[in-house]
């Protein structure tokens, strides 16, 4: 027990030294900007790289933040700076290339497309002339502006623009090996596949998504082969997407797809564990579909099994406000409920099933309204994930209604088999209000669908 306190007392010990010298950090590059900029003001000579290269720093802090104000102050303030010098030196070309290209990147972030494209209109032009003399890192940053920019025409459906770009950015980034840049253009080859992947699903052209998938994941085994060990969750993200592409083609059986899906599962842990706290989303669904792949094998118990681990690790969730995050619980208890009825545990199945319909309850009020579409979409640059109604979010009501049919056709039958025929009834008919509202985005699925809900009607007739 004493070792146990010592060891506890070393490591509370060494995380105050970390945080008192991360805030020794912080105040000395405070001052020493403060110092700085008093000098340039009194006409004194300064070190203008390195007084960028502050304010970078502070603009990358409050970028990982999502502090877009803040992120482009700070880069305005290094920008304005460069412009300043009479003759600038390469290097300070450099950072001002990129501290365009990273105004470009928080533009981009928040949707605006138009001053994003300025702002890397504005960096490669001045990277142009260092990459002509043989500048690596313009080299890269060129490539990286290049496929921000396809990703852009991707998200614009420009389609066949797209995809032209990013055949032209993979060959500017396999340039790049055998360099001192290789490292840095296998991670960006890809992230280059992966928005491939992504326009060849939108396009309907699964093989090639597929295939371009395949490529990825190859990609991340060979970095991390290399002894890049921090790919590994970016493998697992590839894994999962994968995953669900197989599923989603209906080519594929559960067993083919879920060693894909367990190892995504085992890499995002290892990641949690080694404190990347934002992979946790992922991690969660993920889980998820793990249980209901389990479930589809007919492996219930040890569905229950990794569900219940799962809503033990994700329990401090079921109090958040994230649409996501909570469809992603109602799975969860849908699915857990569904491997305890199959063991013919009814009590606890019913339990999970109302579990799961409770947290649907608790989405935004007008998360399954119709009427929210936004009236001036040509006023926006982006929509995808904004809350403005727009498709991005006719998507999540649209997965949310299935996922409370689900629940509803799920609870009935357990209701039914504890007798208890009259609520059995109401969820069958809250789970037929559903179907018409959905109509429109199952297309071809609908009618499975229906045959669902109408086999479970005519149970309860």
């Amino acid at each position: 027990m004493e070792e146990h306190d010592d060891q506890r007392a070393d490591i509370e010990l060494d995380l105050k030294r970390a945080f008192e010298g991360e805030a020794k950090a912080r105040r000395e590059l405070v001052e020493r900007i403060a110092a700085a900029e008093k000098a340039h003001q009194a006409g004194n000579e300064i070190d203008y790289v390195s007084l960028a290269q502050d304010y970078f720093t502070l603009a990358l802090e409050a970028q990982e933040e999502d502090d877009f104000e803040t992120t482009g102050k700070w880069l305005e303030k290094a920008i304005k700076l460069l412009e300043s010098v009479p003759f600038p030196t390469d290097e300070m070309v450099l950072v001002l290339a990129q501290a365009h290209l990273t105004y470009g990147v928080t533009l981009n972030d928040q949707g605006v497309w138009s001053d994003a494209l300025a702002e890397y209109d504005a960096a490669e032009a001045l990277l142009g002339k260092l990459s002509e003399i043989g500048n690596l890192d313009a080299r890269l940053d060129l490539a990286g502006i290049r496929l921000n920019i396809a990703t852009i025409r991707f998200e614009q459906g420009k389609y066949s623009d797209a995809v032209a770009a990013f055949e032209q950015v993979k060959s500017e980034f396999a340039s790049l090996f055998g360099t001192s840049k290789e490292d840095e253009a296998y991670y960006y080859l890809a992230k280059t596949y992966m928005q491939e992947a992504a326009i060849y699903r939108e396009m309907g052209e699964d093989e090639k998504s597929r295939q371009r998938l395949e490529e990825v994941i190859a990609l991340y085994r060979k970095m991390i082969e290399r002894g890049d060990a921090e790919q590994s969750v970016d493998l697992a993200e590839a894994l999962a997407i994968y995953a669900q592409t197989l599923e989603c083609s209906g080519e594929s059986s559960p067993e083919e797809i879920l060693p894909y899906v367990e190892e995504a599962v085992t890499r995002l842990r290892d990641g949690v564990a080694a404190g990347r706290a934002d992979v946790c989303p992922e991690l969660l669904n993920v889980s998820v579909m793990n249980g209901r792949l389990l479930n589809y094998m007919e492996r219930y118990g040890e569905a229950e099994e990794l569900l219940t681990e799962t809503a033990e690790i994700f329990d401090g969730i079921r109090e958040t406000d994230d649409p996501e995050a909570l469809l992603s619980m109602v799975m969860l208890f849908d699915e857990r409920g569904k491997a305890r009825y199959a063991k013919n545990t009814y009590d606890d199945a019913l339990a999970d099933f109302n579990t799961a319909a409770e947290i649907a309850s608790r989405l935004p009020v007008d998360f399954y309204d119709e009427e929210d579409e936004h009236e001036h979409e040509e006023d926006h640059d982006h929509h995808d994930g904004c809350g403005c109604g727009c498709g991005h979010v006719n998507v999540l009501r649209a997965e949310g209604l299935l996922k409370l049919f689900s629940v509803y056709v799920n609870r009935a039958k357990t209701l039914k088999i504890l007798g208890r025929a009259d609520e059995a009834k109401d969820d069958c008919g809250r789970a037929g209000d559903i179907l018409p509202r959905v109509k429109e985005y199952l297309e071809d699925d609908y009618q499975g669908y229906r045959d669902v809900y109408e086999a479970l009607a005519k149970s309860l007739s």
